[in-house]
């Protein structure tokens, strides 16, 4: 069994991969190769350090001084120093490491998952995630425990150390953005930090508005409880009720962030997609008037851009292929439907939901719209999605009845929807996907295809 998965290492707290043994051999073998690179007996590390550093930061999640705990054993015992910045947002520890003398950086977070689950996403000093090989490298250490042989004297053992210092420099920059922005234009706004490592850094950043925050309080396991990204319901009522020009929902490490508009509406990644893509290409500044999203951003998107001369490009689903595209080519702008957004504005080379938020307040500021009004150009068409359990992933095209049902789908629905038929790659389901311009339509094709995937593969 692989132990990354689409986004690190994710599961149940203290079960399976997520317990203290597994976290303490992932430390280790993290740390061995961080030797190797610097040379195994030690020597000069980054930036001339005496031995390798690498940084951790979690959410709030009960589980997580416990999984923090036995990763910095781990990562210790292989002669490493380990620098906690304890609670913090996914972004802004992905910053920290780009920007501080540092070989590697450690989430501990389940990201918007509920608190009972937990979770490991690794950095590389660049600040970028690592990649599939590096992955590949430390799950062959874990199995063959090739690193424990030789293990290190008592004098040569790493330390550990407890500091936000780290995050100064992250919070001086987004902060003065939007101070300027606000003293432009003065803005009400909600922030519901999804009891999560987004709590206080948004107090810091967005402090020079007139701030209300929900969901803000923390206690280990009520993270993404009924609240944050993936539930604005509470968010709505508080924007409605204060009169707030703005609604922010950040999801619990922070790398997700989903707007409400000043009339309580919600709006997705896509509409900001929509707003920043066509404000960087008004200044000229959209790297070849190209945006990329994800397979499942709206055909509703695909549309206004088209219109607008911009291209979009469309990737797996997951922020680290969106990522990766941009990277590729250069471009200026991505992200997906759930709120990951990545802006490479020379600022962040990672989704944040806090410099999403920002960059929204200065295109707010800059042109004295509302949200409502920077999305009233698109046009989202009707969704539907559906998930069937399945036992095991066959692909699609070898089961003869799938692949008849989905070619006549696609055929169907050409020039007027689309059809989505993948496998979850975190969950043992199959997904399904359609959008159309007719509701009725898109409904009937779904509940087929669905049909004829849980008669054929379905548990």
């Amino acid at each position: 069994m692989a132990i990354f998965g689409t986004d690190g290492i994710r599961g149940l707290a203290n079960k399976d991969l997520l317990t203290p043994m597994n976290m303490v051999l992932i430390g280790e073998a993290l740390g061995y190769l961080l030797r190797l690179d610097h040379g195994i007996e030690g020597g000069s590390g980054r930036n001339g350090n005496d031995k390798p550093r690498v940084l951790i930061g979690r959410d709030s999640r009960f589980s997580g001084w416990m999984l923090e705990a036995a990763l910095t054993a781990g990562l210790m015992g292989e002669g490493v120093d380990v620098t906690h910045l304890a609670l913090c947002t996914t972004p802004a520890l992905s910053y920290a490491v780009m920007t501080n003398p540092f070989d590697a950086a450690v989430m501990v977070s389940a990201s918007h998952n509920p608190f009972e689950d937990n979770g490991v996403k690794i950095f590389g000093h660049d600040g970028r995630k690592i990649s599939d090989a590096r992955e590949r490298e430390i799950e062959k250490l874990i199995r063959k425990k090739e690193f424990n042989s030789d293990r290190l004297t008592h004098d040569r053992l790493g330390r550990t150390l407890e500091s936000w210092d780290s995050l100064k420099e992250y919070i001086r920059i987004l902060s003065s953005r939007a101070r300027k922005a606000l003293k432009k234009r003065p803005l009400k706004i909600v922030v519901d930090a999804a009891n999560g490592g987004g709590a206080e850094l948004s107090r810091k950043i967005l402090g020079a508005a007139n701030l209300a925050m929900i969901h803000g309080s923390p206690d280990g396991r009520n993270i993404n409880d009924h609240c944050g990204a993936t539930d604005t319901a509470s968010l709505i009522r508080a924007v409605k009720k204060e009169k707030a020009d703005l609604g922010v929902a950040l999801d619990g490490d922070g790398d997700r962030c989903i707007f409400v508009d000043e009339k309580g509406k919600e709006r997705s990644g896509d509409y900001f997609l929509a707003i920043a893509g066509l404000h960087l290409k008004s200044k000229g500044r959209l790297k070849d008037d190209t945006i990329v999203a994800t397979i499942l951003s709206n055909m509703g998107l695909e549309m206004l851009l088209a219109k607008n001369g911009i291209k979009l490009v469309r990737t797996s689903v997951g922020d680290r292929y969106v990522s990766r595209e941009m990277e590729k080519s250069g471009f200026t702008l991505g992200g997906e439907q759930s709120g990951h957004i990545i802006i490479h504005d020379g600022f962040q080379l990672t989704g944040d939901g806090l410099n999403a938020a920002v960059n929204l307040i200065e295109i707010m500021a800059e042109t004295g719209m509302s949200l409502s009004g920077l999305c009233k150009g698109m046009k989202v068409l009707p969704q539907y999605a559906e998930n069937v359990k399945v036992a095991e992933k066959p692909p699609f095209e070898e089961n003869a009845k799938i692949w008849s049902s989905y070619l006549d789908t696609q055929k169907a629905l050409d020039g007027i929807g689309r059809v989505l038929l993948r496998y979850s790659g975190t969950e043992s389901k199959a997904r399904i996907m359609i959008e159309a311009k007719d509701e009725k339509l898109a409904r009937a094709h779904i509940d087929r295809l669905r049909a004829v995937v849980a008669s054929e593969i379905g548990v």
